[in-house]
């Protein structure tokens, strides 16, 4: 059993990794297949359903991208930059006092998190 996980590790972070890469290059629709493929190997993976979210908030699908944002907060309720970053996609929404609250509570958590001020 040992044996496999680390070849399952290596692969889930292989995907992120991929998936990082095409964000960078704003090559959203194959950051989101990497991060899919990552997704059905370990659903609860925090920073693929982050980034997913804000994959899905760049291509526009604000909807989804909350929904993928407030997974990984249900997983990680302390992560400041989800926190943050479910506040710039409620503000996408039209939902400033929410996403107001997400920034505060970000910035309780890691004062010094720029993104959130």
């Amino acid at each position: 059993m040992s044996a496999l996980q680390p070849a399952h590790a290596v692969t889930v972070d292989t995907l992120l990794q991929t998936a990082v890469q095409h964000f960078a290059k704003a090559d959203y629709a194959a950051a989101d297949a990497a991060l899919e493929r990552l997704m059905a190997r370990s659903p609860g993976h925090v920073e693929a359903l982050h980034f997913r979210g804000l994959t899905q908030h760049r291509m526009g699908q604000h909807a989804l991208a909350l929904v993928l944002l407030e997974s990984a907060l249900r997983l990680q309720p302390d992560h400041a930059a989800v926190l943050s970053n479910t506040g710039l996609v409620l503000r996408a929404l039209g939902r400033p006092k929410e996403a107001l609250a997400c920034y505060d509570r970000a910035v309780a958590l890691q004062p010094d998190f720029a993104q959130a001020w």
